[in-house]
């Protein structure tokens, strides 16, 4: 079976530098030269319970996370050649990355790509996670849903177009926002003669989504917005920055306002890795198990442009390993369903028995 490797995300409040065990004792200006001639360092194993067999391992490659103007392109370039050297020797064929694509330049992918080393940017199993949220949030806010206002902002893409199918049919209010007028029309049309709900168009992104207490983000939003309470919002866009803030309304961070990032997932018990990660990180070893795990994901799914049948298809590898949804993560934060119900239902004076 081929392996993986997950690179880890600098740690939550930690910089870059600050998380090495030791340029963060080095005076930054001297830190900073060093830290883009760094190679990459294993850090852990990731290991199969049963017969302790080794899967992957983590990574920390710092440098891949400087800014293209602190590190030189050449000395990036060198050091992907002897990641990619390394990996090989341990038989690991995939690098798992989140966002990937934010961090790696086409060069860069390549210049893995063509010495044997896939990269995996983990954006179908976060779709395919918040997918999951949406579907626990139709259970738990039944009642409440089908009046809420809904905002889809690139629904004129493949990812937007998901999200208003599986939306579709459940909401009585929705606005589908993009770039493409003409598409979105056509997305209107379709939602009217199969469901009879009318959708408001619109191509101001304000429009689309203020005020909104869900909001579908398939795209970044260029301009803020009002954030009204309470809300949720769905960030579904395979770039790992939004900026997202609002003109009015209440503040980023408040009580009843839900920025969902992705699907907290629980492993299989016979998974074992040998240091704690964060959510991100979480995210990479999951894409990395079902693919050295699934041939149909490997050779199909993730070859295939996005789609609600695709989404539906990783669901299903994750009722099979089993992978089991236990809440969702909110600017890095784990949030169990319970303690969601709690809060809200608290918050609005309802009864959640």
């Amino acid at each position: 079976m081929d392996k993986f490797a997950v690179v880890l995300q600098p740690g939550e409040g930690e910089g870059i530098l600050a998380s090495h065990p030791v340029l963060k004792h080095f005076p930054e200006k001297y830190a900073k030269r060093c830290l883009s001639r760094l190679p990459a360092r294993a850090t852990g194993f990731i290991l199969d319970r049963g017969d302790n067999d080794r899967l992957g391992c983590t990574m920390k490659v710092p440098a891949l996370f400087l800014q293209a103007e602190e590190g030189e392109t050449g000395s990036r370039l060198h050091l992907l050649k002897g990641m990619a050297r390394k990996l090989k020797k341990r038989g690991i064929r995939y690098l798992s990355l989140p966002f990937a694509y934010d961090f790696l330049d086409p060069e860069g992918i390549s210049c893995l790509e063509n010495r044997g080393i896939a990269v995996l940017d983990g954006f179908y199993p976060l779709l395919a996670g918040l997918l999951l949220v949406w579907k626990e949030l139709l259970i738990i806010l039944e009642k409440e849903l089908p009046f809420f206002e809904v905002g889809i902002w690139g629904a004129d893409t493949d990812i937007g177009r998901i999200w208003v199918e599986s939306i579709v049919g459940v909401v009585n209010h929705m606005c589908l926002g993009g770039q493409d007028r003409k598409v979105l029309e056509e997305t209107g049309r379709e939602v009217l003669n199969t469901t009879g709900l009318s959708c408001q168009i619109t191509q101001d992104p304000d429009t689309c989504l203020s005020d909104k207490q869900l909001t579908v983000l398939a795209e970044p939003v260029p301009v803020p917005y009002t954030i009204c309470q309470p809300s949720f919002h769905f960030l579904s866009c395979p770039e790992s920055i939004f900026p997202v803030s609002q003109q009015d309304g209440v503040p980023y961070e408040s009580p009843g306002v839900y920025w969902i990032e992705m699907g907290w997932m629980a492993f299989p018990r016979d998974i074992v890795m040998e240091q704690e990660l964060g959510p991100w990180d979480e995210l990479g070893v999951l894409e990395g198990l079902i693919t050295i795990g699934s041939k149909i994901y490997r050779n199909d799914i993730r070859r295939s442009r996005f789609s609600l049948r695709q989404v539906e298809r990783i669901q299903q590898l994750y009722e099979r390993y089993p992978v089991r949804l236990q809440g969702f993560v909110q600017s890095g934060r784990k949030i169990h369903f319970n303690r969601f119900r709690k809060e809200y239902f608290s918050r609005n004076n309802e009864d959640i028995s």
